[in-house]
């Protein structure tokens, strides 16, 4: 068998492809749920001079954590065949 280190730890292209995939898109949802999120904080007052996020903190926490834990583990999606 005539197999060299730099041919048994090549990945193929779909990966490589796959993985920017990954990375460019959760770039893009990082950007466009910031620019939402930071809608929902400049907001003006909702009811008798609260916010949203005052009015419903559980919501809002949930909501806006697990968005960013999402992107987080699509960025950690696509870095991780890149150094492997």
């Amino acid at each position: 068998m005539t197999e060299t280190v730099w041919s048994s730890t090549r990945r193929s292209a779909g990966v490589t492809c796959a993985s920017a995939l990954a990375i460019l898109g959760s770039g893009s949802a990082l950007f466009l749920w910031g620019s939402l999120f930071l809608g929902i904080l400049n907001s003006p007052p909702v009811y008798q001079g609260k916010h949203l996020y005052e009015l419903y903190p559980l919501n809002y926490y949930l909501y806006s954590r697990s968005r960013f834990f999402l992107i987080a583990s699509g960025i950690r999606t696509g870095i991780g065949p890149i150094f492997s």
